[in-house]
């Protein structure tokens, strides 16, 4: 699946089952098409005021006092499935994608700073790839936070949603069971561009979550950033996990260069 460090797909051992579920998710991601005319679903407004970013505060504050604010991920220069391809064929040794990751964990209240680690690119050079059936093209950037292995993965697709070629990896990395997938994907599909969907926090005992946010679309294509945080120390609430992903997406809009 072009250059990269071992596709996209969670562990085979979860056998035919998930296979089936995932090959499901994806038929109703493709028909859902690249429309993102609602909010964020209601698990995620299940959480309270408590839970809610200091970020969204922000912004209604602004809508209240008159000022226009555009929604996050509104820009024109969010980057298209064309610029995602060309950035995946060719990587180089640092993320190529515009993120600022120090800047984005600073903005959510996150005091360590994280160190730079591996990126790759996938292309649908596979005619049997899941990125060959939606001619889609992914991004891979790593960073280390403490004990944490942040993945940042962008990702554009030709047909379909763009956060479809990842449900195999959402679902193994926030240890999701089918039914949970199977929502998450709902609400993932649903979602405007510029709006973070978490999945639920503490999948299968552990502390690890995936955050989607659909970019701007652009033409006939989709595309989207995955963020999977990994699990250790630091703790990383959810408040932190949706600020960082929204900051991520804004940061790719306006065409900010990487910390």
């Amino acid at each position: 699946m072009g250059k990269g460090t071992g596709g996209v797909a969670g562990p085979s051992r979860r056998g035919l089952a998930v296979a089936v579920l995932v090959a499901v998710v994806l038929a109703a991601f493709s028909e859902m098409g690249t429309s993102h005319g609602s909010d964020d679903g209601p698990a995620d407004r299940q959480d309270g005021r408590g839970e809610r970013s200091a970020r969204s505060d922000r912004s209604e504050h602004g809508r209240q006092g008159g000022e226009r604010k555009e929604p996050a991920g509104a820009a024109s220069r969010a980057p298209g499935p064309a610029r995602i391809r060309a950035w995946a064929r060719d990587p180089g040794r640092s993320c190529p994608v515009p993120y600022d990751m120090p800047a984005a964990l600073r903005a959510a209240g996150v005091d360590r700073r994280p160190a730079p680690g591996s990126v790759s690119g996938e292309t649908a050079d596979d005619s049997g790839s899941p990125l060959a059936r939606v001619d889609g093209a992914l991004v891979n950037c790593g960073w280390t936070l403490g004990e944490r292995r942040l993945r940042l993965y962008t990702v554009a697709v030709g047909k379909g949603a763009a956060v479809s070629v990842l449900l195999p990896q959402i679902q193994h990395d926030a240890g999701l069971s089918m039914s949970a997938l199977r929502t998450f994907a709902d609400r993932a599909g649903a979602a405007r561009a510029g709006v973070p969907v978490l999945t639920p926090a503490g999948g299968r005992g552990g502390d690890g979550m995936v955050a989607t946010v659909a970019l701007p679309s652009h033409g006939s294509g989709a595309s989207a950033l995955v963020l999977s945080t990994g699990t250790g120390k630091p703790q990383l609430s959810r408040r932190q996990v949706r600020d960082v992903s929204q900051e991520l997406a804004e940061q790719a809009s306006r065409g900010d260069r990487r910390g």
